[in-house]
């Protein structure tokens, strides 16, 4: 850039050193935010340019701001100092907070595979062997131990790693960022994450637990009525014989019924048979 050229950001602003003399606060405050505007509007381009680079290429040491300045001709020292005389904030926080937004996402996986880790060592155990009576308190339990178990895993050894994971050089920018992006602390966010979590996972395993209550009802009665059925041998005992058919269309035989003078000569005829019968 030509030394007697204006920079870009001044002519965008007004904020000249002949004109900045003369104007009010106010004015100046308004040309301060314009330009806040202006370099956010740009560092979040850079940030959104970010996602097709190469994978590795940004490393957490990386700052989006940084190709705001660049474009706009302002060093990052004078950014600061209108920042921090409109905001508070350095340059350098302008750019963690907009990156602070992006961490959601990759929070929620650092916070799953924990949960992970910690509900087949922990979890599922103490909600099993829990009293039904008391299963209400053993889920507030819970939810409260993780979210002081995720508090130690962020604090301590482990704070710088998680500082990396998450895009940032060390956890107190992470922590400052998170102030700026959400209002409110790491820790908190975190918080809300994994009560999240840990009531899904409990409602999972209720529902699990119910399935097989239900299953082991319906094979208990199966069972059971498999017992009290008779067996074949006794069905076929009791079974009664089937009544006798009789077809009403069939013709009518009749029977002949002898008379008394046909009885008599039958007994005379079977009286001679006799007699000759001892004759021979």
């Amino acid at each position: 850039m030509n030394p007697n050229q204006t920079p870009q950001w001044q002519l965008l602003t007004g904020l000249t050193p002949e004109a900045e003399e003369k104007m009010s606060p106010e004015a100046r405050d308004a040309a301060i935010r314009k330009l806040l505007a202006d370099v956010e509007r740009r560092a979040q381009a850079e940030l959104d340019r970010a996602n097709n680079c190469p994978e590795g290429e940004r490393t957490p040491y990386w700052d989006p701001v940084e190709a705001a300045c660049q474009d706009l001709g302002i060093s990052r020292v004078k950014l600061s100092k209108y920042a921090r005389r409109l905001t508070g904030v350095r340059a350098q926080e302008i750019g963690d907070k907009l990156k602070a937004k992006l961490i959601k996402p990759k929070l929620e996986a650092l916070v799953a595979e924990e949960l992970d880790f910690w509900w087949r060592c922990f979890g599922l155990e103490r909600c099993d062997s829990a009293h039904r009576m008391l299963y209400t308190e053993v889920k507030r339990n819970v939810e409260r131990d993780f979210r002081d178990y995720m508090k130690r895993r962020m604090r301590k050894d482990n704070a710088p790693l998680v500082a990396l994971k998450l895009g940032f050089s060390n956890i107190t920018r992470l922590r400052k960022a998170c102030i700026l992006a959400f209002g409110t602390t790491l820790d908190a966010v975190v918080k809300q994450i994994a009560s999240d979590m840990v009531q899904k996972c409990l409602k999972q395993r209720e529902r699990q637990l119910l399935e097989e209550f239900v299953a082991r009802k319906e094979k208990e009665k199966k069972e059971q009525a498999e017992k009290t059925q008779p067996s074949p041998s006794a069905k076929a005992a009791k079974r009664t014989p089937p009544e006798e058919e009789f077809d009403l269309d069939a013709p009518v035989q009749r029977v002949h019924v002898p008379t008394d003078a046909e009885i008599d000569a039958m007994e005379r005829e079977e009286e001679q048979r006799i007699l000759r019968g001892d004759a021979a």
